[in-house]
């Protein structure tokens, strides 16, 4: 199984998580014309994850985190193509059964809105579904 890991270093430390912060690149980082391109992106990002034992880590200490690769393709599968799907299906047949295109948009942009809020809802499971690991690094 495919993993992907990042480098990052403890923020704070919680009862049952500890918060990690990490340079997060855009997915051309690994492309060969990396160094020419004007495209770089690059933010800041914090999570918390979920411990057992968050009191086996201490604040600044570096640690690698790793999440299953196919853990990403399922979000983009939630968060971008199943919502495009019903977007299409929903403004074709909103246009095929009225004729009006202000219709079929309207209605494209209110169906979304249920996706998401149900999306919300369900935070909970996609915490649970997508789990970090983590390693300390050793000095």
């Amino acid at each position: 199984m495919e993993t992907s890991e990042q480098i990052a270093q403890i923020q704070k430390i919680g009862t049952d998580y500890i918060e990690v912060a990490f340079q997060a690149f855009s997915a051309c980082g690994s492309c060969s014309l990396h160094a020419l391109c004007s495209s770089k992106e690059s933010c800041h990002k914090t999570i918390k994850i979920k411990t057992d034992h968050p009191s086996e880590f201490s604040i600044g200490e570096k640690i690698r985190i790793q999440i299953d690769s196919s853990a990403g393709l399922i979000a983009a599968l939630y968060a971008y193509f199943l919502p495009l799907i019903l977007l299409v299906i929903t403004v074709s047949t909103t246009f095929f059964v009225f004729g009006n295109e202000n219709w079929a948009g309207i209605s494209g942009i209110i169906i979304l809105i249920p996706y998401y809020f149900g999306l919300f809802l369900k935070q909970k499971y996609f915490k649970n579904r997508f789990t970090y690991h983590i390693t300390k690094i050793k000095s």
